[in-house]
C-alpha cells in the first residue's frame, strides 16, 4: 500500500514521473531489505543525486523519509493487529536496530510504539 496516492506535480516530463514512480514501487515491494540510495538509483538507471532531486521535486520528500514512511507504516499495521515484539517488528519493516525503530517511530508518531499500540487498543 503506497504511503502517497499520487505521483508528480503538473510540468514535470513524464520520464521524471516513471522514475519516480518505479521507485516509489520499488520502495513499496522492498522495503523489508536494506534499501540505499544508490541500490534505488541503480534500478532507475539514475545517478543517485538525480534521483533524488527528481525524487523531492515530485514528491516533496526524499526517497529516503519515504522509505522511512513507509516502514513506519507497516509497523503501525503489525502494532495493532499482532502481539508480536516491538523488536521482532522492527526487523519485520526492515530495521535491524530496535533504538532507533523507536527513535523514528516516534519522530514521525510523536508517540513510542508502544504508546501507539496502547493507543489503538484502547480505542
Amino acid at each position: 500500500q503506497a504511503i502517497f496516492a499520487s505521483v508528480g506535480t503538473p510540468g514535470y516530463d513524464t520520464m521524471s514521473n516513471q522514475h519516480v514512480a518505479k521507485t516509489i514501487d520499488y520502495i513499496n515491494n522492498n522495503y523489508k531489505e536494506q534499501l540505499t540510495l544508490d541500490v534505488l538509483a541503480a534500478n532507475v538507471n539514475l545517478n543517485k543525486y538525480y534521483l533524488q532531486k527528481l525524487f523531492r521535486k515530485n514528491m516533496g520528500i526524499s526517497p529516503n523519509e519515504y522509505l522511512i514512511r513507509t516502514r513506519i507504516h507497516h509497523a503501525k499495521e503489525l502494532l495493532s493487529t499482532t502481539d508480536y515484539p516491538i523488536s521482532t517488528i522492527a526487523s519485520e519493516v526492515g530495521i535491524d536496530n530496535i533504538g532507533h525503530f523507536i527513535n523514528q517511530f516516534k519522530t514521525i508518531e510523536l508517540m513510542t510504539p508502544r504508546m501507539y499500540r496502547k493507543f489503538w487498543r484502547m480505542s
